[in-house]
């Protein structure tokens, strides 16, 4: 894990094609570095007030999706194209959010980005560790009675259109049968009523799978 000077801050992206739409930056997917906790968030670029002193541990993820990806939604991360990634998939990069309750190899993505988003082949931050803003899941239910201290996973993406960015937007609490343990993707630090959708929900993210 590096804590030297990332190549990007939380809250931005970096360009994933050059002037003659080839694809750069590759080198940086799947470094994992710690941001620590800053003391404000006045007149520094990119350094937001934290909520507490644990840091957040991040990774850059490539967006090949072909649309634009919104912030603090689950990303699928390709592990089914084989290799670690190249211009058509791989771990370190994303095809779009996840789209099934209690899906694995999925990641938080940055809540600090632009309502602008993440355009396509651009890179971007997705949290694995610490505190971090999600999205319960676009359609209401069971899964969206959340309560402090439940275990998350993957909401689902069921009459969510991927389009509008709604598509599976992090819901899922523990169950009562114990998921998987590449399914889990945090406890959740506050609680959400049953009927709220596409609502914040603040999670201590614990992605160690990847």
């Amino acid at each position: 894990m590096r804590t030297d000077k990332p190549p990007f801050e939380l809250g931005e992206t970096l360009s994933g094609k050059d002037d003659n739409d080839n694809l750069i930056n590759s080198h940086w997917l799947g470094q994992k570095f710690l941001f620590p906790p800053k003391p404000d968030d006045s007149n520094i670029t990119g350094n937001f007030k934290r909520r507490t002193g644990r840091g957040i541990v991040a990774m850059p993820v490539r967006n090949i999706s072909g649309a634009t990806l919104y912030g603090k939604r689950l990303c699928l991360l390709d592990a089914a194209t084989a290799g670690l990634t190249n211009a058509t998939g791989g771990i370190f990069t994303t095809k779009g959010y996840a789209t099934e309750t209690g899906q694995a190899n999925v990641a938080v993505i940055d809540e600090f980005i632009a309502t602008s988003g993440v355009a396509d082949d651009d890179i971007f931050w997705a949290i694995l560790e610490g505190p971090v803003l999600v999205k319960t899941q676009a359609t209401p239910g069971a899964a969206t009675n959340i309560s402090a201290g439940d275990k998350m996973i993957g909401g689902t993406g069921a009459a969510s259109s991927q389009s509008t960015g709604t598509t599976n937007t992090a819901g899922g609490v523990g169950t009562t049968s114990a998921p998987l343990v590449t399914q889990l993707i945090g406890t959740a630090l506050s609680a959400m009523a049953t009927a709220s959708t596409q609502e914040d929900v603040l999670m201590m993210t614990h992605i160690h799978y990847v």
